[in-house]
């Protein structure tokens, strides 16, 4: 799971689209929600912030 969380982070960002990275990033949290929750919540406390300091 890690390694595909580090992948769909990267492409999240490497996008070029601040809507699609932030669906990206939302679904993978979603899928971590169950088994990793403290990392799900992380997640998605900064995503809006991270999305607008990387503006696309």
């Amino acid at each position: 799971m890690k390694r595909k969380a580090g992948r769909t982070i990267s492409a999240a960002y490497q996008s070029g689209n601040a809507a699609r990275a932030k669906r990206m990033l939302e679904g993978l949290a979603r899928q971590l929600e169950r088994k990793h929750p403290s990392a799900s919540a992380s997640l998605r406390e900064g995503l809006d912030d991270t999305l607008t300091v990387n503006a696309f």
